[in-house]
């Protein structure tokens, strides 16, 4: 929440009177989110036993900060010959989006 240099000398104030307490105010730091600097390699195992013969998989990749692009996703899968389907390759890529 938002509060005014007013409000908050205001509430410091009847802290002090009501409480006895001394207040020390100051100027409040920011909070900056994280990004990648460098590229990160990653691995992730699935399993979901279901009944029957249940899924099982691995996923492997590196994460890169993208050089021009802040904050876009670019999502490159080297999965070839169509050894893993692609509806599964969808739903990688947008678990990925979603995890950013």
């Amino acid at each position: 929440a938002v509060v005014s240099t007013q409000s908050t000398g205001i509430y410091a104030e009847r802290i002090r009177r009501e409480y006895g307490c001394e207040v020390e105010l100051g100027t409040p730091t920011v909070n900056y989110r994280e990004t990648l600097t460098m590229p990160v390699e990653f691995e992730v195992q699935y399993k979901r036993q279901s009944g029957g013969r249940g899924q099982y998989g691995f996923a492997y990749g590196v994460i890169e900060p993208l050089e021009n692009n802040v904050g876009e996703l670019e999502f490159v899968s080297n999965v070839s010959g169509g050894e893993i389907p692609d509806n599964f390759i969808k739903s990688v890529r947008k678990g990925v989006r979603e995890a950013m």
